[in-house]
């Protein structure tokens, strides 16, 4: 019997959507390498729904950098494990789950760096439980908390020029894409120094979506085309107008072909969508 419900998907190029049901939770997985004649997708995803948490995480390696692969596949390896680790460990024993998840993000980076080929890769890692969501990210993959209605309650702020320059009102969504600093991180794994975001805990509602992704995603669909992508249908169907959204930009003038990797999640609901 697995210990979980989800899976751990490392650099492999997904043919069609994974969804799963933990109970309490349920999610779905995309993974596809970049359009073209790229061979290796550099981006790895994990969901991992236990009895009362649930962890779900997005890297995606460093393009132009040696070893981008290898580094997003330790990264998700390594909180895989982390967690695996602490769920077996006595509670009374146990760290706090959060100070779990930051020592496998700590130890990823320090693996990475030891690798001594320049790798990075990105990481945004959602905890969930049945009332709350905490988001923690480095470099400028995307983590979303939207409600039932389509209002943004919450996004992580990207660590590139782009990400910062949206967030201080300097540029507007129309700007993003097809930016020519897009794809530019500040911020990454296996690179010093690193600065980590993490959210307080956010309440979490029925119906509310959860959204984690590589920039495959946000480089080519503004945050307003994702809300309202995500406002009706079934989970798979939600997440089948992102794939397709990214990849139809991703074909045009302005954008950016790139490996897409997300992970959206929601409160179980008997009622459907």
């Amino acid at each position: 019997m697995s210990e979980y419900v989800g899976r751990i998907v490392l650099n492999e190029n997904l043919e069609e959507l994974e969804s799963f049901h933990g109970g309490w939770l349920e999610g779905v997985i995309h993974s596809s390498r970049c359009p073209g004649d790229k061979v290796e997708n550099e981006d790895s995803v994990g969901l991992m729904i236990f009895e009362d948490f649930a962890l779900a995480v997005v890297s995606d390696g460093l393009g132009g950098h040696k070893g981008g692969a290898a580094a997003s596949k330790l990264a998700v390896g390594t909180l895989n494990q982390a967690a695996l680790h602490w769920r077996k460990q006595d509670p009374k024993e146990r760290i706090e789950r959060r100070e779990m998840i930051l020592q496998a993000i700590e130890s990823a980076h320090a693996e990475i760096k030891a690798m001594g080929i320049g790798a990075g890769t990105t990481i945004s890692v959602a905890e969930v439980t049945s009332s709350w969501v905490r988001f923690y990210s480095l470099g400028d993959s995307f983590g979303l908390l939207m409600g039932g209605m389509g209002t943004l309650k919450f996004k992580n702020v990207e660590h590139s020029p782009v990400g910062y320059c949206l967030e201080a009102g300097a540029i507007t969504e129309d700007d993003v894409i097809g930016h020519p600093a897009s794809g530019v991180v500040l911020n990454a794994l296996g690179i010093d120094p690193i600065r980590m975001e993490i959210s307080q805990e956010l309440e979490l509602a029925k119906r509310d979506h959860i959204l984690l992704a590589s920039d495959g995603l946000t480089d080519n669909l503004k945050h307003s085309v994702i809300c309202e992508d995500l406002r009706r249908g079934s989970m798979e169907e939600k997440m089948a107008k992102l794939v397709d959204g990214a990849h139809l930009q991703m074909s045009k003038d302005k954008g950016k072909p790139d490996d897409l990797t997300m992970v959206l999640i929601r409160l179980a609901d008997e009622e459907g969508a």
